[in-house]
């Protein structure tokens, strides 16, 4: 949306009179190119499986239904707060079926309580900028402990 903001910007500067040299442009999209590359790409640290998460993520926003999820993976566990528009069994299956189909980890779990996912939201987001995942381990910790004491009901369909 920027570049077709200064696109047309630049058209109206020319439409003006003034003119507009072809470094000017090229550095104005160079720039916004620049500013969209930073607010998409996630930083994860190097020893996080960040790579893992952005597949998982990229097949789970193909799905209907799903408009936003984050995904956390550790050790043997993946765990994966869903937003959708349907809360459904359906949806909940494939989302861990395609997780299955990506890593090969004893546990999956498909959280769709809005309080857990903001925890798992909150979570992903210290690790998208690179910190550690030791360092935000007590947190998911927790979040696996409250699901094995049912404090929070995981999907029906993990193992």
């Amino acid at each position: 949306m920027n570049k077709i903001m200064i696109s047309l910007a630049t058209a109206a500067v020319i439409a003006s009179g003034f003119s507009v040299n072809a470094a000017t442009e090229e550095t104005i999209n160079s720039t916004t190119q620049f500013e969209n590359l930073n607010t998409s790409q996630h930083f994860y640290h190097a020893g996080y499986e960040g790579e893992t998460v952005q597949e998982i993520m990229e097949q789970l926003n193909q799905i209907e239904g799903v408009y936003d999820g984050r995904v956390i993976v550790h050790d043997n566990n993946v765990v994966i707060g869903l937003s959708s528009l349907e809360n459904n069994d359906e949806i909940l299956a494939e989302v861990e079926q395609i997780t299955r189909n990506i890593v090969d980890r004893e546990f999956v779990r498909v959280v769709t309580e809005e309080h857990v996912v903001e925890r798992i939201y909150a979570l992903d987001d210290r690790l998208r900028t690179g910190t550690p995942f030791d360092t935000v381990s007590v947190y998911f910790n927790d979040i696996l402990s409250d699901l094995a004491h049912e404090r929070i009901r995981p999907a029906e369909h993990s193992r």
